[in-house]
């Protein structure tokens, strides 16, 4: 934990402590995933993120963890992903992106390294990829539909729409054979260099998720976002980068 910011470390630090205490032998790994262990964090916008790997895994398990998890969930700390290690090994053809993404950028709390040796398909990776991206896009058309005639409400829309999207970007950045991006300003340099995605779009939207900036002209941004989007899905499906025709 001595990568962590005082702030994660001091937030973490009851729950490592109880949680395996809780469960003792049979909790094989405890891990930090997702924007604190990446260096990503937004005070008030990020959560922390959290894998707990047992040998064994029944629901006395879930039961006996509810109390501390709902503890824990008032400091911002989401309830953590529970999987045997058997399962965490047969998953990563199932969940490419998120394994992939705790793979490269996790912080061991106790126990084992489970994550760092995962095994994970770039053909897998482009697979969720492209499920993610269509389905980033539809949901993104029908909460238009219902708030376009609300400035705020699309404003958030397109905020709420960074954290979805830079898993996919990293994993597609990552299956050309490029290394894995941690920070989010990587990860959109990578994604205009090696995708061919609109690197000012993404700079702006991650800007305005941070608070820095106001997004003018949310319809325009979102209707240039869903192009991209589209032109990515089809980039992903033939292999190449975007295609400005």
């Amino acid at each position: 934990m001595n990568d962590l910011s005082p702030e994660i470390k001091i937030t973490l630090e009851p729950l490592v402590a109880e949680f395996s205490a809780l469960h003792g032998e049979n909790l094989r790994c405890l891990a930090l995933y997702g924007s604190a262990a990446e260096g990503n964090f937004i005070k008030g916008k990020s959560n922390i993120n959290t894998i707990a790997v047992f040998k064994d895994l029944q629901f006395d398990t879930l039961k006996k963890s509810a109390p501390l998890v709902a503890k824990n969930m008032k400091k911002g700390i989401l309830a953590p992903v529970m999987v045997t290690q058997a399962h965490l090994a047969a998953s990563t053809d199932v969940f490419p992106v998120e394994y992939l993404g705790m793979r490269e950028a996790h912080v061991v709390l106790h126990g084992e390294d489970l994550l760092k040796d995962l095994k994970i398909s770039k053909e897998d990776l482009k697979r969720e990829c492209e499920e993610m991206i269509k389905g980033l896009s539809v949901r993104l058309r029908s909460s238009y539909l219902e708030a376009a005639a609300d400035e705020e409400a699309l404003g958030r829309l397109l905020r709420e729409a960074v954290p979805a999207l830079m898993p996919v970007f990293r994993s597609l950045v990552f299956s050309k054979g490029v290394a894995y991006p941690r920070s989010h300003e990587q990860t959109v340099i990578q994604a205009g260099m090696v995708l061919g995605f609109d690197d000012h779009l993404l700079g702006q939207l991650l800007a305005a998720r941070r608070g820095e900036k106001s997004i003018l002209g949310s319809e325009i941004v979102l209707a240039h976002l869903l192009d991209e989007l589209s032109a990515l899905a089809e980039a992903v499906d033939t292999g190449e980068k975007i295609n400005r025709r």
